[in-house]
């Protein structure tokens, strides 16, 4: 990772932290970064004993308003189970056609590191907190620093890992390296999820202004909170 995306990273995962810690204000939960010293999931929530109880990440995206979509690393490296011959499009479209894409996924690739979603170290990550840009602008600090997000969204892990266990029209892509002109031996695949549908699908607000996100946050947070606990909620 280089200066630039350390910088870009370092402002949005210390403005997450402000802006949930702002938001449940009136909570004991505290809100810190978690991977100052290490590579893990990017912010920590603790509870008024100072006992961790679960983690955050912290993700962009731009061109939010023309895809609506965000993407997720399924597969960061990995290797045919067999070597079919099947060029990366046909493989593509036979998961596509699959009635199980996953798990029809699965029985391609022996996975040798999963995407972060994925990882050990995912087990405590609650979910993703995304700023979503409408448009998109060069990557570098003072953008980042001048353009606010349109929205934020919270994306919690239970929904990704049930949209791909659960439905038959998940989108699964297998990066095409060789037409996209990178060197690697390795395969590597994705997920999309459409962001409006996971809204509709489970009662999750896509944030649009300050006092909405104030209002709605905290209930958002408390119920995957509990459901990520194993507490009741009703």
């Amino acid at each position: 990772m280089n200066q630039y995306t350390t910088k870009i990273n370092d402002y949005l995962e210390n403005s997450a932290c402000k802006i949930l810690q702002a938001c449940l204000l009136k909570s004991s939960y505290i809100f810190q970064r978690n991977n100052m010293t290490s590579n893990d999931i990017d912010l920590k929530v603790l509870d008024s004993q100072n006992k961790m109880l679960c983690t955050i990440d912290v993700q962009y995206s731009m061109n939010y308003a023309k895809y609506g979509d965000v993407r997720i690393d399924l597969m960061s490296a990995g290797r045919l189970i067999e070597n079919t011959g099947r060029e990366i499009w046909k493989l593509n479209k036979d998961i596509k056609e699959s009635n199980e894409p996953y798990h029809y996924f699965k029985s391609l690739f022996i996975i040798n590191k999963s995407g972060k979603y994925f990882e050990k170290q995912a087990k405590n990550m609650l979910g993703v907190f995304y700023y979503f840009y409408n448009g998109s602008f060069d990557k570098n600090i003072d953008n980042f620093k001048a353009h606010k997000a349109d929205f934020v969204f919270f994306l919690p892990t239970r929904v990704v890992l049930q949209e791909l266990e659960n439905s038959a029209h998940v989108v699964i892509k297998i990066n095409d390296k060789k037409k996209n002109g990178i060197n690697e031996n390795h395969h590597s695949a994705f997920i999309c999820l459409n962001i409006n549908e996971i809204s509709k699908n489970y009662d999750i607000p896509i944030f649009q202004n300050k006092d909405y996100f104030s209002k709605h946050f905290p209930t958002l947070f408390q119920k995957e909170l509990d459901i990520f606990l194993g507490n009741n909620y009703d």
